[in-house]
């Protein structure tokens, strides 16, 4: 499965960097967070009635990641099969298969919902794992459960034999109904088969009604019984996909609770190993590895890597979600990228793009952390804070990054590097450390995957207007390097020209008759405000004029009022009447 860095590969990149693969062959022990799972065959078994759609859309959503973070930890040898259980019955959707394109396209297919007498309490789901763990749905001849386009198939003993039940509801039996003391003893037996039978069962439970103590303790005991992992997900189920792909990298087994962690710098100075030349990832601790194991790609909130760069195979992958990674952190954060990932343009990059860039770098970093060396955020210790991180670190840091508050950014950012400083002190697990990747290569490799979409470059249009957050919102630039811009239809009396400086109250902000002040005081410059209502897209804008002011009394400087609606976006535009530039100050306050 591992395609490692190569000559032809980095032509595409302008660079050839084939000597540094001679420098050292680390050939020890694989680590099993590192990918060493060997040859691994995963059973999905997924409730698929109606209160599962959630469940079921993240992980369609989440495939990509899935798929790939259990063939890097299977080294390429992997099988995977699909049981659903739709209407109090069990069907084969997908026997095990090497077919990762089958398995896509069975789950691609799966509605929630789609029979009628699954509508309701309780479901097949011990039945469904019953069968993929012993072949056969019901040990009583009087179950009523039906199984439809089986056979299954059956796991291969030499292997890591996973099987993965997603369902929000208790097991149903042969009856459909839930009766203590025989339903949920039924599901221990089954936890017990898969025991015997070396099958570990994933127990993803999502909470779709609030949580029910005796689901999650039916739940618990598959995990605890067969050596399995248990995960909760969010009630609309947010977390089942990322939920699966965690439990495939770690072989089935439960996250370390120690808490080992690399800083950023670290990681992007250990970016692959040298001399590697296998299908499995390697056998030290490196970045490529960490993405790989992760799926092949990286979710930082407002971009996904890989993105924009292929190398000479034309298919982005975990190879090229390394180049782009390493742009964070090897590229300049004050420029955004384009086309081809160079900075050649030499765009200025906004407040809000260098605080992404930023973020991106420690985030990248505390993915690694998480996914190569299975440390779980909630056992780092925060001494900031004086308690435990949470355990949906990432989630949250990506959130803040797809955002376009600037200060919770850089506020996250401080987040996640004290996380990624406070296992350091640690040894690694079962990996070792590779060898240090020479800097000089990596600048040269690397590539900025954002754009102005992402990233967006100083707010000197409406397009790249700075979003504002938090009251009261302050900002102190200089316009004399903005570009000139207009605001409005440049042929009427009130358009404004000039070194314009944007922001944008968006309509999550600017609620419904809400009232916003902004000012100018302070500017070294006589300065003109104007506020602006309408549609803005990188082609053109229509934009009509909301409120204006020069001056303020006998000040030089201006004061606006105005409110919003709640449905559109409104812009801030800083400027002059004469032309002038310099040093602007803008303050915005809402009651």
């Amino acid at each position: 499965m591992r395609k490692p860095l190569n000559r032809s590969m980095l032509i595409g990149a302008g660079v050839v960097i084939g000597a540094l693969f001679a420098l050292a062959n680390l050939l020890v022990p694989s680590a099993q967070a590192a990918g060493g799972c060997g040859c691994m065959d995963v059973a999905l078994v997924i409730d698929n009635t109606g209160s599962m759609g959630g469940a079921i859309n993240d992980v369609k959503a989440e495939l990509p990641a899935i798929v790939g973070t259990a063939q890097a930890a299977s080294c390429g040898d992997l099988r995977i099969g699909l049981v659903t259980f739709p209407e109090d019955n069990v069907v084969v959707s997908q026997p095990f298969t090497t077919n990762i394109t089958a398995v896509q396209n069975a789950i691609q297919a799966i509605v929630a919902g789609a029979g009628t007498a699954g509508a309701g309490e309780p479901e097949s789901s011990d039945e469904a794992l019953q069968y993929v763990i012993t072949g056969a749905a019901a040990l009583d001849t009087n179950c009523s459960v039906v199984v439809s386009n089986g056979p299954f198939g059956t796991f291969r003993p030499p292997c890591v034999k996973i099987a993965v039940l997603i369902t929000d509801a208790h097991p149903g039996g042969c009856d459909d109904k839930f009766t203590v003391g025989v339903d949920d003893v039924h599901a221990h037996n089954v936890a017990l088969a898969a025991a015997n039978a070396g099958i570990l069962i994933a127990a993803i439970y999502v909470p779709t009604s609030g949580e029910m103590p005796d689901i999650k303790a039916i739940m618990q005991d598959y995990a605890n019984t067969s050596g399995g992992t248990f995960v909760e997900t969010e009630s609309n189920g947010v977390g089942t996909g990322e939920g699966i792909a965690d439990i495939v990298a770690t072989c089935g087994g439960l996250v370390s609770q120690q808490c080992v962690t690399r800083t950023a710098p670290f990681w992007f100075e250990h970016a692959f190993p040298t001399g590697a030349n296998t299908n499995c990832p390697s056998t030290c601790a490196d970045l490529l590895d960490a993405i790989k194991i992760n799926g092949g790609m990286l979710n930082l909130g407002f971009t996904y890597l890989p993105t924009t760069y292929r190398d000479n195979d034309n298919i982005l992958d975990a190879n090229d979600a390394l180049i782009e990674a390493l742009g964070f952190y090897w590229r300049g954060n004050g420029r955004t990228g384009e086309d081809n990932g160079t900075q050649n343009l030499k765009l200025i990059a906004s407040a809000l793009c260098r605080a992404r860039k930023l973020l991106a770098v420690e985030l990248i970093a505390a993915t690694a952390n998480v996914k190569l060396l299975d440390t779980s955020p909630s056992n780092c210790y925060d001494a900031a804070t004086e308690a435990n991180f949470p355990a949906d670190l990432l989630r949250q840091a990506r959130d803040a990054a797809a955002g376009e508050d600037v200060a919770a950014c850089l506020d996250m950012t401080k987040v996640l590097q004290r996380f990624n400083n406070s296992g350091v002190t640690n040894n690694f697990l079962d990996a070792v450390e590779c060898s240090v990747t020479a800097a000089k290569a990596l600048k040269k490799l690397s590539r900025d995957p954002t754009t102005q979409d992402t990233c967006p470059g100083r707010n000197d249009s409406c397009v790249t207007a700075e979003a504002v957050t938090g009251f009261p919102f302050k900002r102190s630039i200089n316009t004399s390097a903005y570009s000139v811009s207009s605001a409005g239809d440049t042929t009427s009396s009130n358009a404004v020209s000039g070194h314009l400086a944007w922001y944008k109250i968006e309509p999550d902000v600017g609620q419904s008759n809400r009232w916003f002040t902004a000012n100018t005081a302070g500017s070294n410059f006589d300065t003109l405000l104007t506020v602006w209502q309408g549609t803005c897209n990188s082609v053109s804008n229509s934009l009509s004029m909301v409120a204006e002011n020069d001056n303020n009394g006998v000040s030089l400087q201006s004061r606006v009022q105005f409110s919003t609606d709640g449905t559109n976006t409104y812009y801030i535009v800083v400027g002059s009447s004469n032309g002038g530039y310099g040093r602007a100050n803008i303050k915005v306050t809402s009651p």
